[in-house]
């Protein structure tokens, strides 16, 4: 094994990898769900939708973080914590993204 092998599976195991890669989570399911305040009005335009459906579709971020956090303790128990938190990261900011390039495509 290299010597930059070494270092990069010491660094992948270590606490700053958690830590950036939980940093990085909370940036981004904090920004989406800023974000989703601003964006409400054209939801509701756009779908045609009462104001208690708004309320649901604005409050869905926080049911699904709550969700996203238990299954996300399940994972990390069975197949560690960096592996899990990587894959959740990666998996949050493709959906994140999805409907933007989406839309875009669509134009």
């Amino acid at each position: 094994m290299s010597q930059v092998t070494a270092t990069v599976r010491a660094f992948l195991s270590g606490k700053a990898y958690l830590l950036v890669s939980c940093g990085m989570a909370i940036f981004t399911f904090q920004g989406s769900r800023d974000i989703i305040n601003v964006l409400l009005p054209a939801i509701q335009s756009d779908f045609g939708l009462s104001y208690t459906v708004l309320g649901l579709v604005a409050a869905s971020y926080d049911w699904g973080h709550a969700a996203l956090l238990l299954l996300g303790g399940y994972f990390s128990d069975r197949y560690g914590k960096p592996r899990t938190i990587l894959v959740g990261l990666a998996w949050f900011v493709i959906a994140s993204a999805a409907p933007a390039l989406l839309r875009h495509i669509g134009r």
